[in-house]
């Protein structure tokens, strides 16, 4: 434990150490600019070159800016934080992802079906050597030959926790796709089990849901969110753990849900719980990769 803080204690040491000396130059400048402004002020005094009352006017003039600058010194220390905090942010700003998700490279298939092939296995994460990994194609093509782009626009994500932004229903659909109809959002919360307690607000789907979607239950943020996989018609649907952080209640519920999203489409379960792949085509228990 002391080792892990090592690095934490040695900085606090520096930081200290230069808001110390920071601190300590403010004030001797600021205490200096007033022996200054004395000392040269009585000497104009003695000789008869200024009157008393000029000098303390000045005096006073350079005090007072000397004690702006004393209360500018402990700002420098949040200056330091800032610069440190901002660093960060532009290093995450200026890092290139190993994915472009804007590259034109890549097969866009004509028509694409969404036929999921799991093949011989092929590759291995550099970190885990000794756990392999799926070959996957899709309608034939290996999926790391097609367009990064032109794929997500065919899959539909629904995750264990789904992230709902600060704005209304609507707006939070709207973000599954970006031309989308009123008939659509609607088609797309009938799907998923959701028109009819959306429309139970006093708004409508112009109800706010709160900061990642606070202002709703469990079962209502994950049939949001499957509405707005489901209002992009993806060819692909993938369900990870969608209702495992569910009481059962609301899991019989979006169950349902997920059922009737599931039609028409290749759908993906990642569950560890039976009741939710009990109506699966294909059922996959995977261990060591295999």
């Amino acid at each position: 434990y002391e080792k892990a803080l090592e690095d934490g204690k040695s900085t606090g040491i520096k930081k200290s150490l230069y808001i110390g000396i920071g601190l300590g130059i403010t004030f001797l400048i600021m205490f200096s600019s007033y022996c200054l402004a004395f000392w040269v002020g009585t000497d104009f005094v003695f000789k008869n070159q200024m009157q008393g009352g000029t000098v303390m006017t000045v005096f006073f003039s350079v005090m007072m800016g000397s004690m702006a600058l004393g209360q500018a010194g402990p700002q420098f220390a949040v200056l330091g934080t800032a610069m440190g905090a901002a660093g960060s942010l532009y290093q995450i700003i200026d890092r290139e992802p190993e994915i472009d998700s804007y590259s034109s490279e890549g097969v866009r298939p004509s028509n694409l079906k969404g036929k999921i092939t799991v093949s011989n296995l092929k590759f291995t994460y550099p970190t885990r050597p000794d756990v392999p990994i799926l070959k996957i194609t899709i309608d034939g093509v290996e999926i790391d030959k097609i367009n990064i782009e032109f794929l997500r626009n065919y899959v539909g994500v629904v995750s264990q926790e789904p992230m709902l932004f600060n704005t209304t229903i609507e707006q939070n659909i709207r973000y599954g796709r970006e031309k989308v109809t009123d008939a659509e959002i609607t088609a797309a919360l009938r799907k998923a089990n959701a028109y009819n307690f959306v429309q139970s607000f006093p708004d409508g789907i112009y109800t706010n849901v709160g900061d990642r979607g606070t202002q709703m239950s469990g079962g209502q943020k994950q049939r949001i969110a499957i509405a707005r996989a489901l209002v992009r018609d993806p060819k692909i649907l993938l369900l990870d753990e969608a209702t495992s952080a569910l009481d059962a209640e609301s899991e019989h519920i979006v169950q349902q849900a997920l059922e009737n999203a599931s039609k028409g489409r290749t759908t993906i379960v990642i569950a560890h719980r039976l009741s939710t792949i009990r109506n699966a085509d294909k059922i996959i228990a995977m261990k060591n990769g295999e």
